[in-house]
């Protein structure tokens, strides 16, 4: 039995080490280890300030790195470009709020959309649908047997018939 426990700690051993290089081995070269931080700084800061749209002069500034290695820094540790990173914030905040049915106006203003027509077309641009037909999916879709029966009348939520007037 101790032997046994010795193999399987030594296995272990081995599976973390491997772990461990795969990781350190998938950074680029190119990139000095303090850059790398200050590229996790940017994107610590981008996840808890996406809605004010900072720009790469404002986020260079911010971490002391010059706008050329920020750009091509996050792109290359991250595979987005930090536009596309703060969309992607953007848009899964967005599709949470409106699921959470939260007024597209709502969730625009709170985004940091100039105007809501923007927003629309940036949501449809990086989903293919609208916020409404996200919605309108969601209420067939979302295994809490919603229903609306528009022939009847009948709103039917989790068991409940609710006339609808």
């Amino acid at each position: 039995l101790g032997n046994y426990y010795l193999l399987s700690k030594l296995k272990e051993l081995f599976l973390m080490t491997h772990i461990f290089r795969s990781e350190t081995e998938s950074l680029p070269d190119t990139i000095k280890s303090d850059e790398i931080e200050k590229l996790e700084v940017v994107k610590i800061y981008l996840e808890k300030h996406y809605d004010e749209t900072p720009t790469i002069k404002q986020l260079s500034r911010m971490v002391l790195l010059n706008e050329f290695k920020l750009k091509n820094g996050f792109k290359e540790v991250y595979n987005f470009t930090i536009h596309a990173y703060i969309t992607q914030l953007r848009m899964g905040k967005a599709k949470k709020m409106i699921l959470e049915e939260v007024s597209v106006n709502e969730v625009s203003a709170v985004l940091g959309y100039k105007s809501v027509s923007h927003f629309i077309a940036s949501f449809k641009k990086y989903f293919g649908v609208t916020p409404k037909q996200v919605v309108l999916t969601d209420l067939f879709n979302d295994g809490k047997t919603k229903l609306i029966c528009f022939l009847t009348g009948l709103f039917i939520n989790n068991f409940e018939i609710i006339f609808l007037v």
